[in-house]
């Protein structure tokens, strides 16, 4: 939709594109392999991505490499996500082709990487990866707590992080649509990529409304909720607009 810059995203899951119901592994709708679900996305000019490796989230460090050397020689602008918890794998994951980063447990929990990452000018590499459940940030498989949304985020903004994915874990997989007033709270903030429950262009209208510019989409565009003519007429416009 007009002035919001959608990411489609593609949830891995040995080695196969997948859905989880809430963030539960025990609830997955699978959709094949990464391979044509790219070649669809770049037949429709799309050239954004966001590549989530489930398996290295679950298992604390990032596995999909070939599909994100794929992505990045095929020429989509990549963020990757998913077991990102030093800086190796961070710089072996810009290396490989990621423009973005998603770091969410160790980054937010843990101060070696948030010192790594600032000493080494990466605020503009690394997206913190902030999950809410209401007004709390969620860790660890969305099982942990790890305090208050406004405590956290003004460390992040603080810090000089550029980008920020924000997930609404309540609507996360659910198709329900996103809740307003939980995206309201960010004021139209240009750092925030907005996630969960994005289920229609009517929600990315919402969004645009809000202010926000940025959101990743998931279950609605693997299931044909959201067109990939509607995504690919964004990239359009952010063209024509930049």
């Amino acid at each position: 939709m007009a002035g919001v810059s959608v990411w489609p995203a593609l949830d891995l899951l040995d080695g196969q594109v997948v859905r989880l119901y809430q963030g539960r592994y025990n609830a997955v709708t699978p959709y094949g392999p990464p391979a044509p679900w790219l070649e669809r996305l770049r037949e429709a000019g799309i050239g954004r991505l966001h590549l989530v490796d489930l398996d290295g989230a679950r298992r604390g460090t990032f596995t999909a490499w070939e599909t994100l050397e794929t992505a990045a020689r095929l020429g989509f602008t990549v963020e990757a996500g998913g077991g990102f918890r030093d800086a190796t794998t961070i710089a072996r994951a810009q290396a490989a082709g990621a423009r973005w980063v998603a770091a969410g447990t160790a980054l937010l929990t843990g101060r070696e990487l948030w010192e790594t990452v600032l000493a080494r000018g990466w605020q503009d590499r690394v997206a913190p990866a902030l999950d809410l459940r209401g007004d709390t940030v969620v860790v660890g498989g969305w099982l942990a707590e790890a305090g208050g949304w406004e405590t956290v985020w003004a460390a992040l903004t603080g810090a000089g992080f550029t980008r920020i994915t924000v997930t609404d874990t309540g609507r996360d997989g659910t198709r329900r649509g996103l809740d307003p007033a939980f995206w309201a709270r960010f004021g139209g903030d240009p750092r925030v990529v907005a996630g969960g429950g994005i289920g229609s262009a009517a929600d990315l209208d919402t969004l645009a409304r809000l202010g926000i510019r940025q959101a990743i989409v998931g279950k609605a565009w693997l299931e044909g909720d959201i067109p990939l003519a509607v995504l690919a007429g964004d990239a359009e416009t952010e063209a024509s607009s930049s």
